[in-house]
């Protein structure tokens, strides 16, 4: 629910941040945000370390993805969603958490006198479409959707564990106690892992921990009537409970002069109109969502006496008068801790470190306050922020001036927000395209009349989507403000009347209009709006911890208006523009539209120039973009001299001024009219960001074009580590940039790795304390100093460990067939055999257990058998009530690279466990969490990780011994190559087995190995070379026979793509051999059959390979929520 206490609450949490930690073993703050259930969830915690904190912050946002993907009544595949569909029909079993949310949604119906009523939903849905529309819904459709409204119609058995809804047309809408539920769930996620220094919110649904170190509580504030008023209404020191504010101040809609709140009456089927405040403490977070709604909807009187009649609960309603805002306090809310001290100032999302460490003279940079000043004083701006970083970092952040002169003035902060203007289209709106690009949803040269067939008029057919990117689709500037007078829809109707001004790609001009169409086509094709895709696809994942939209009266949970920099008034006379978009035609659609309307800090632009910087990877280690998408928004292709715009980008026109004097040719940006903009460097690795609010008060100040190019000439004089020259990129001085990466000279931090095992051994085994154990494990489960983790756990003080399983190979791995029962040597101890008669535990193995523990190297390749163990061990686990602990080890060849085609559906087996590609780049635990989500699993399920790895670290970089994890894998260089060469054993064809180099060799005795060689070494496979050689197998393929083939050397780790070298041996091996070699075994471990035929059909490597993007990056996006390791500097 909305948050008047947001202004505290956003000073708290930013994303990713950290402050410095102390000695060895002190606490260190650190703070998150990610985008779930249509808001920011923001978490903020104390821990001994980044990896501990990342971690378990991980685990917090993947339990509160989790929630929302079952409770969303906007994701039409949640399990909420699907209950609806099964409406008027007999009781469906649903999971544990849905049912739980629903029957304290059912006791706090009965407790509240039918306020609070989950049935809602009918009603809701009329609601949201009247306040886009601004118009009262429809009586005749409203009086039928009341008559689906009504708890006593949704009938739950808790013995079954099923929900039936007795009327057709029924749905649910859980909104008033999800997020405080969600909250909840993520600080016991928090404590489960020792972790109970921390604050977790959603929106205005805040649930506390114990308190931060050396302090008796968090300070929240707690507002009134109005969140921008300068001080709240009392600030609360709180731990242990959980606080929600419910309100109409930036929430509602205002329809023929009267105005709505969100917040419907279930009653009445209407917005409720009386302007009131509401927060609510209480022992947890689903208790006080559910009551601040209820109270809010009740009134003073009766609200506050239920209250009063609820141990542990307290509330403060705070109801407008003609005299002025009416507060009353419950007796408990008087007694609540107070203090006078405001929270804690918010971290930046991204570090701040010294200019010299970055390559920049301070003296230099220093100049560019200096300029800043100067406009001041000369009234160009009112006021300023400026941020110059490099190398993912801040160098120099400088705020100066007034955030507002009127009515009162305002000193302006660093965390100001600011009506971006035209930094939406870029950052929002073409960096949502290209999402969707990645995800196969569209393409460049798609005519936009694909998707929008409405616009199929006056010649605007032949408009493409890199047309509209490129401001040259031939379309007008901006279409007459009176269009868009009637509302959004007869707005969309005279913009798709319009008349083309030219031929579509002909020339540039800047048009709001072609992205007006962007954003519509971003909400057609996602099913979203722009506001809620962006921040769920982009701003989340890049770390923008406060960039949003601010749809008109219709919101979600936003900063408040008073942090935001003002512009002008509406109209001579009228209200200030603050926390409004200045742009009429966006404020005339709503506040959302594709080429204006978000807001941001300078902060979150310094996150975003970071990711795009990083090729697409954000700070916090999540991929926003690929860098191939990245270089492809930025690059002017063959657009004309004084024209060239990337996707989004301006690169080199007449509105390229922030480049400055000596920002080269690859670089580029953009311009915002309220006075923003941002100019990005990948020759130096460096961003400048200036934001000042130049419109304000009277709208007549001049664009700081002058102000833009100093600071950006300023600040690349600052850099003193830059090369002296450019290598020519294009030809005439015009430069089609390179893809942004992240700089080479970025030194690697060596450490030494400790697993899973070590980290819980050096917790005590806390974990595990007082549990009976069984362990799956192997010969490679073993601890730092070489002792067997069977070994560990059997001497494990509080520990008892009463059983073992062993994996394909056995415990020894030492068997490359089935394996049997057996007992272990050294304990005594049972080992159950999941390679043998059985390939997962039954109930009887799992009798008088407490935990199975999991603790086995994998090597990162979908079909080698551990992974798919895991995922049997997994069930195994929920369906005995069981939970299960995995013990993590790192991905030995590499977190980072996901390769291969996903596995078919239908090809599922032993070696194809779930839909991954062939390489995978996650670790077991990582595929656990992955495992219980995507497959619904939901075991009780707990991951020690691995401490001092990061994604980018191969095994040779660990400090950790090679233990060959099966017979046949015997080297890293082996595992590398396993991803490529491993699915070909399935044809006939050796591939090294029964020699010393398995894997490194692949022949067959029909083979000519010279002219094999010569065409494997023509495919020019990166970072890998032949030798034609003669060999012979002692087992397996051709056993005892003279087979000739190749050598295979990698020369260069980093350019090397073992699915590309597989793909390479099976297109030669099908030109050279068509009739020799038979590839149609090869499906049960390649798993795709678009790719087995593309080899039959004789495409190319790079042909067969180009068919994996769209899945590829749709896998990137499901296995992004379940990582757990940063990408790192390596």
């Amino acid at each position: 629910m909305l948050a008047s206490l947001s202004a505290a609450w956003l000073c708290l949490a930013t994303a990713g941040a950290c402050s410095n930690p102390g000695p060895a073993g002190s606490l260190a703050r650190f703070e998150f945000v990610e985008t779930h259930m249509g808001c920011s969830f923001k978490l903020v915690l104390y821990s001994t370390g980044a990896g501990e904190a990342r971690s378990a912050s991980r685990a917090a946002f993947d339990r509160i993805a989790a929630l929302d993907a079952c409770l969303s009544d906007y994701d039409a595949d949640s399990e909420l969603s699907r209950l609806g569909l099964r409406s008027g029909g007999p009781p469906v079993p649903v999971g544990a958490d849905l049912f739980d949310v629903l029957r304290l949604s059912k006791e706090f119906h009965a407790r509240t006198g039918g306020v609070l009523d989950v049935t809602i939903a009918p009603v809701g849905r009329l609601w949201r479409r009247a306040r886009r529309d601004r118009k009262l819904p429809d009586p005749a459709l409203l009086a039928k959707a009341r008559d689906l409204v009504g708890a006593d119609m949704m009938k739950l058995d808790p013995e079954k564990r099923t929900v039936q809804l007795t009327k057709p047309g029924m749905r649910l809408d859980v909104g008033g106690i999800a997020k405080g539920y969600a909250s909840q769930a993520a600080i016991d996620v928090l404590r489960a892992r020792g972790v109970a220094r921390a604050l977790v919110g959603g929106a205005g649904d805040i649930v506390i921990g114990d308190p931060p170190p050396g302090e008796p509580g968090w300070t929240i504030a707690v507002s009134g009537l109005d969140p921008n008023a300068p001080e709240p209404l009392t600030y609360l020191l709180l731990k242990n409970c959980a606080i929600s504010t419910s309100g109409d101040a930036e929430r509602f809609v205002v329809i023929d002069g009267k105005r709505y709140s969100h917040i419907i009456n279930p009653v009445t089927g209407m917005g409720v109109v009386e302007r009131a405040s509401v927060t609510v403490v209480a022992p947890d977070g689903g208790t006080a969502d559910a009551l601040e709604t209820s109270v809010y909807m009740m009134g003073p009187e009766r609200g506050l006496s239920l209250i009063e009649g609820m141990p542990g609960v307290a509330a403060v309603y705070v109801r407008e008068t003609p005299d002025g805002p009416r507060v009353v306090e419950s007796s408990r809310f008087k007694e609540l801790p107070r203090t006078t001290a405001k929270p804690a100032a918010a971290s930046p999302t991204l570090p701040s470190m010294t200019p010299e460490s970055l390559g920049f003279d301070p003296e230099r940079l220093a100049r560019i306050d200096a300029a800043i000043d100067r406009s001041i004083a000369a009234g160009e701006v009112p006021g300023a922020v400026v941020l110059v970083g490099r190398h993912g970092a801040v160098a120099h952040a400088y705020a100066a001036g007034k955030r507002a002169v009127e009515p009162a003035a305002e000193p302006m902060t660093r965390d100001t927000l600011f009506d971006m203007a035209s930094l939406t289209k870029p950052i929002a709106t073409a960096s949502s395209i290209m999402v969707l690009l990645e995800k196969g949803k569209l393409r460049l040269s798609d005519r936009v009349v694909r998707y929008l067939p409405e616009l199929d008029r006056h010649g605007k057919g032949k408009i493409t989507i890199e047309h509209l990117l490129r401001h040259r689709a031939g379309l007008i500037a901006d279409n007459p403000i009176g269009d868009y007078a009637k509302g959004p829809e007869e707005a969309w109707k005279r913009i798709a009347d319009l008349e083309l001004i030219g031929e579509p790609g002909d020339k540039l001009v800047y048009s709001d209009v072609g992205y007006i169409i962007l954003g519509k086509l971003v909400e057609r094709v996602s099913g979203r709006s722009l506001d809620r895709f962006a921040a769920e696809r982009v701003f989340g994942p890049a770390g923008m911890a406060e960039a949003h939209f601010r749809p008109l009266g219709a919101a979600g949970p936003v900063p408040p208006a008073g942090r935001c920099a003002p512009t002008e008034r509406e109209s001579p006379g009228g209200a200030m523009l603050r926390g409004v978009v200045h742009d009429p035609r966006s404020r005339a659609l709503g506040g959302v539209a594709g080429h204006a309307g978000l807001f941001a800090t300078a902060d979150d632009l310094a996150a975003f120039a970071r990711m795009l910087l990083a090729g697409g990877v954000a700070e916090n280690g999540r991929r926003v973009l690929s860098p191939l998408t990245v270089r492809a928004m930025v690059d002017p292709g063959g657009t004309p001299t004084g024209q060239r715009r990337g996707l989004g980008w301006d690169v080199a026109t007449g509105q390229s001024g922030p480049r400055g004097a000596l920002f080269g040719p690859a670089s580029f940006g953009h311009t915002g009219f309220t006075g923003t903009s941002i100019w990005i460097d990948p020759e130096t690795d460096s961003f400048v960001i200036l934001l000042t609010s130049r419109l304000h008060p009277d709208g007549k100040g001049a664009s700081p074009g002058d102000l833009r190019a100093r600071v950006a000439t300023l600040a690349a004089a600052a850099i003193v580590d830059a090369p002296a020259s450019r290598p020519p990129t294009a030809p005439a001085g015009e430069a089609a940039p390179s893809a942004p990466s992240a700089p080479a000279s970025r030194p690697e931090n060596p450490v030494a790795v400790a697993c899973g095992i070590d980290v819980l051994a050096a917790d005590g085994f806390r974990l595990l304390q007082g549990r009976r154990v069984a362990l799956v494990t192997n010969h490679t489960g073993r601890s730092r100093d070489g002792r067997s983790t069977i070994d560990v756990l059997f001497h494990a003080p509080g520990v008892k460990l009463v059983r073992l399983f062993g994996p394909e190979h056995g415990i020894r791995g030492e068997l490359d067939a089935a394996v049997a029962d057996g007992k272990d040597a050294a304990t005594g101890l049972p080992v159950v055999s999941l390679y043998g008669a059985k390939r997962k535990p039954s109930p009887a193995d799992l009798e008088g257990i407490d935990d199975i523990v999991y603790d086995i190297q994998d090597i990162g390749v979908r079909y080698y058998t551990y992974s798919t163990t895991l995922g049997l061990v997994l069930e195994a686990a929920k369906e005995s009530s069981k939970r299960l602990v995995v013990l993590d080890r790192p991905n030995p060849i590499g977190g980072e690279a996901v390769a291969g085609p996903v596995l078919d559906p239908g090809l599922e087996s032993f070696i194809g466990y779930h839909a991954l590609p062939v390489r995978h780049g996650m670790t077991l635990g990582e595929l656990a969490r992955l495992y219980n989500g995507e497959r619904k699993i939901g075991a009780a399920l707990e991951v020690v990780p691995c401490r001092g790895w990061t994604r980018g670290r191969t095994y040779d970089r660990t400090g950790l011994l090679w233990v060959n994890p099966s017979p046949n894998m015997r080297s890293l260089t082996e595992a590398l190559l396993y991803p490529g060469v491993g699915w070909l054993e399935a044809t006939n064809l050796a591939t090294g087995r029964g020699t010393d180099t398995p894997f490194e060799r692949v022949g067959a005795p029909w083979i000519d190995p010279v002219a094999f060689a010569a065409a494997m070494n023509a495919s020019r496979v990166p970072g890998a070379r032949f030798t034609p050689i003669w060999f012979t197998p002692t087992e397996r393929q051709f056993k005892g026979e003279r087979c000739g083939g190749v050598l295979i050397m990698i020369d260069d780790w980093s350019a090397f793509d073992p699915l590309r070298l597989g793909v390479s041996l099976a297109v030669a091996l099908r030109q050279s051999y068509p009739n020799e070699w038979k590839p149609e075994k090869v499906l049960g471990l390649l798993g795709d059959r678009a790719s087995l035929e593309s080899i039959r059909q004789g495409k190319g490597a790079s042909e067969i390979m180009a068919m994996w993007g769209p899945e590829l990056e749709a896998f990137r996006e499901v296995r992004g929520r379940y990582l757990i390791y940063d990408r790192g500097a390596d």
